[in-house]
């Protein structure tokens, strides 16, 4: 071998050496990237039905929230009915008490005007009694009915 081909066929088997590690390299790097392209395609699928379960999920959630918000909004309602209808009763028992009072207050007063036409009675009764007239019919009505003795 002349120096001429040392000088240039030996550099570039080296050359064409290198060159075919760097393929196989490159090539054993794409077949790994490829492999782990077909494994993140493969997940892709299972990602996308995650995705899927998760918004059919989130869907639900919506819809229940909607519906007990409607239920709330319900609530609120009869809520709000109720309270208005308690301020009616409440006024109404008011009403009813300060009726019993004044009726209890002139219950009483009749009672007590009762009670003064009683004891008024019953002394013009006692004072009549001593009368000799009144003794003697008062005790001709207590033999003619004995439902009246006593009085």
């Amino acid at each position: 071998m002349s120096l001429l081909s040392k000088l240039t066929v030996t550099p570039l088997l080296y050359a064409c050496g290198a060159l075919a590690l760097l393929s196989v390299g490159l090539s054993v790097a794409l077949h790994v990237r490829g492999a782990d392209l077909a494994a993140a395609q493969a997940r892709t699928g299972e990602v996308a039905a995650e995705r899927d379960a998760a918004v059919t999920e989130r869907d639900a959630w919506k819809g229940e929230a909607e519906r007990r918000g409607e239920a709330n909004e319900a609530y609120a309602d009869v809520v709000g009915t109720l309270h208005g209808e308690l301020k009616l009763a409440q006024g109404e028992r008011r009403r009813l008490e300060a009726a019993g009072r004044a009726a209890v207050a002139a219950a009483q007063a009749e009672a007590r005007d009762a009670e003064r036409t009683l004891q008024r009675l019953a002394a013009q009764f006692q004072a009549q009694s001593r009368v000799p007239d009144c003794a003697a019919a008062t005790a001709r009505v207590a033999q003619a009915c004995p439902a009246f003795e006593g009085y």
